[in-house]
This record gives structure tokens, sequence and C-alpha cells, in this order.
């Protein structure tokens, strides 16, 4: 999976997990937290999958920060310019 795939992959299930998050606090019904939290959990395991699994430098193979996302452009390791 290239770079740019995991990382709108990454935004687009964090968007999901925020959405679950709102339909646990807005609801009141029992049955619909109990969805919104299996929702969050299922999300949570796939973020940290593609984290663990594709969010990586293609060249040094170091693990890229996740708190800048977007916002760097080279490898804080190894300083060549990243695919994104």
């Amino acid at each position: 999976m290239k770079l740019i795939t995991a990382q709108r992959i990454m935004i687009f299930l964090s968007v999901f997990f925020a959405l679950s998050l709102i339909l646990f606090y807005v609801f009141s019904s029992d049955e619909i937290k109990n969805i919104a939290l299996i929702m969050m959990g299922i999300l949570f395991i796939l973020l940290t999958i593609i984290r663990l699994l594709f969010w990586k430098c293609p060249s040094c193979n170091f693990w890229l920060p996740i708190r800048e996302g977007a916002a760097f452009k080279h490898c804080p390791y190894c300083g060549k310019q990243l695919p994104l």
C-alpha cells in the first residue's frame, strides 16, 4: 500500500471514529451505545494495524510520526522526501 493511500485510509477511519464517539454521547439508547462502542473498537484496531504495517518511511522503514499527519514532506529520520 502506498503511503498516501495509508494516510487517506487513516483519515477516513479517524472521521468515522469521531462520528461513532458522537453517536455514543448523543443517543441514550443502550442498543445504539453498544453499536457505537463496537464500531469504536473495530476502528481503533484497524487504525492500529494500518499504522503498524503501512505508516513507514519507504526509504529507512522507520515508523513515521502520527501527530504531524501531512505537515511533513521529508522523513524525520533519514531526510528523504516522502511520497505524500
